[in-house]
């Protein structure tokens, strides 16, 4: 997020009571990245921000790897040192990301659209704050992907409504949790009552 995006956003957050905001530096949009405003901007509104991303690393799309490489490992140490949940983008990236988290056991960490192997889903369980998300993606996944979501525990799991390249109504959300309560053999109210009782967890100060 660019910072003129960032206040705007913010502008638009003081309209709604309870309404949380990340400020984030996307790995398809670095290029121009002011770090030490972007820095900045979060120091100065502190305490109106619920966590930083989405930040990341993508190999198919956004600036130079390297770029994304320098300004995701600041990030995620910024996150640290705030004590801030990170929302993490991670597009054929999944080893990178696992060795610059990995040890960081008082990180929160949401794992964005998560579309990575069981093997991943393993190894960053291991890790207490990392957060699965899951979205309307979920419901065109084949059959065969149905391991990776059985994978996931309820205590890792959150749901979310953003979908690459088509807008998205909350409401969908029913529908996500549908499909995962479905390919889980759970009822559908254990798994929205994890979901809700992850998101306190995850936001708390």
């Amino acid at each position: 997020m660019h910072l003129e995006d960032f206040y705007s956003a913010l502008n638009v957050s003081n309209e709604y009571s309870g309404a949380g905001l990340m400020l984030g530096a996307h790995p398809w949009y670095l290029d121009g990245l002011d770090w030490l405003g972007w820095k900045d901007a979060l120091q100065r509104n502190l305490q109106r921000i619920a966590g930083i991303g989405e930040v990341g690393l993508d190999r198919l799309w956004g600036a130079d790897y390297s770029v994304q490489l320098e300004i995701f490992e600041k990030a995620v140490s910024l996150a640290e040192e705030r004590k801030l949940p990170l929302n993490v983008h991670c597009v054929r990236a999944w080893k990178d990301l696992w060795e610059i988290l990995r040890g960081r056991k008082d990180l929160r960490v949401i794992l964005h659209a998560y579309n990575g192997s069981t093997f991943y889903v393993e190894r960053f369980s291991l890790m207490p704050g990392v957060y699965f998300s899951l979205g309307p993606t979920v419901l065109k996944w084949p059959k065969e992907k149905r391991r990776v979501i059985q994978t996931i525990g309820l205590d890792r799991l959150l749901v979310e409504s953003d979908w690459p390249y088509q807008a998205q109504s909350p409401r969908i959300l029913g529908q996500v949790v549908e499909k995962i309560a479905e390919w889980k053999a759970v009822p559908k109210e254990e798994v929205a009552q994890a979901v809700e009782a992850n998101f306190k967890d995850l936001l708390r100060r």
